[in-house]
């Protein structure tokens, strides 16, 4: 056996530290990896954070969804969360037919795979930002700025959509049932926590009952059909207190008009009677509406609007009881009306 030189020995005792090193370093390495989930600064959140500041949302969500298969606990209800938010602003945008029902299945899929996730939040989130395109299309449809294909996918949208908030609401309605029973059954329970969960509950309801009126009003503005606008005032006639009946002007008068989706409610369901050919009902409605002190100032720009003065002047002064309106119904329902997102 050769002699090692000290000048080998010292290269072999480098060699052997760099060894050393590098399976510390890999250690370290592993170790990180393994903390991925939960570290605000790990590579997984670092590229997320990247993506979405430059607004490469498609590839932030193809990240995401992958994460999503191995991720767990509350980390797993994040991720679901934040995609859904993608998704959200995705189906908001003006995009074609194909790529909104490639989105409307990834947000099912969504579901089935996260079941826990807070899905009565999401889902209206998710149903709103469908509906509010096919809103914008029903409104350009008035001006007749739309081409036969966007009506028909407005259409189909709006029908799933009325669907969907009506599903939710009545779901959230036997949620608050039971959550109130929970409340009757003693003093262990957390009166205080079950309360809160009670207005969340009411406040989500009443967002599902508001949007599935106007997508129900849309809808029966695109079809030309009065039932339709019938079952609408039902569903917004819970933002008057009417809880599933059709909603009176006594109710109106009592409402608290000074909130926006109350009396944007009031005026959808006066454009309603004017598709159900109830032409002197929703002449009272604006009229109520216009006599409010309380309206926020959008809404009362929009009772004074011009066009509604057009038809309003000589209209009033007619028998409201007689069935041959010149021209108003269709003055009404195809003003131009500025419907705001209140919740």
């Amino acid at each position: 056996m050769m002699p090692v030189s000290p000048k080998g020995l010292m290269y072999r005792r480098a060699a052997t530290n760099l060894s050393i090193l590098l399976a510390v370093l890999c250690a370290l390495c592993s170790a990180a990896r393994a903390q991925d989930l939960v570290d605000p600064d790990s590579p997984d959140a670092v590229v997320e954070r990247y993506l979405q500041l430059h607004g490469l949302e498609d590839l932030r969500a193809a990240q995401l969804r992958e994460r999503l298969m191995s991720a767990g606990g509350s980390e797993r209800l994040e991720i679901a969360e934040n995609l859904g938010d993608i998704y959200a602003s995705m189906l908001g945008d003006n995009i074609s037919p194909q790529r909104r029902r490639e989105l409307e299945t990834l947000s099912k899929e969504l579901f089935k795979m996260v079941p826990s996730v807070d899905s009565f939040g999401l889902r209206i989130k998710l149903a709103k930002a469908r509906y509010l395109p096919a809103e914008r299309v029903a409104e350009r449809w008035r001006l007749e700025l739309t081409s036969p294909e966007e009506v028909t996918e407005a259409q189909r949208v709006l029908g799933e959509v009325r669907k969907v908030f009506d599903d939710l609401a009545r779901s959230l309605t036997r949620r608050i049932d039971g959550l109130k029973r929970q409340q009757r059954r003693g003093s262990e329970i957390d009166q205080s926590k079950i309360a809160a969960q009670v207005k969340a509950a009411i406040s989500q309801r009443s967002s599902a009952h508001y949007y599935a009126g106007w997508s129900g009003y849309y809808l029966a503005l695109l079809d030309d059909d009065a039932n339709e606008a019938r079952k609408a005032e039902v569903d917004l006639g819970w933002m008057l207190g009417a809880d599933g009946r059709t909603p009176s002007l006594e109710q109106l008068g009592s409402a608290l008009l000074r909130y926006e989706h109350v009396g944007w409610s009031a005026m959808a369901i006066a454009l309603c009677k004017s598709l159900e050919d109830d032409h002197g009902g929703a002449i009272s409605w604006m009229r109520e509406l216009e006599q409010s002190s309380e309206l926020t100032p959008r809404l009362a720009i929009s009772c004074s609007h011009a066009r509604w003065r057009f038809w309003h002047g000589p209209v009033a002064g007619m028998n409201l009881r007689s069935r041959s309106l010149p021209n108003a119904p269709r003055a009404l329902c195809r003003s131009r009306m500025l419907v705001c997102s209140v919740f």
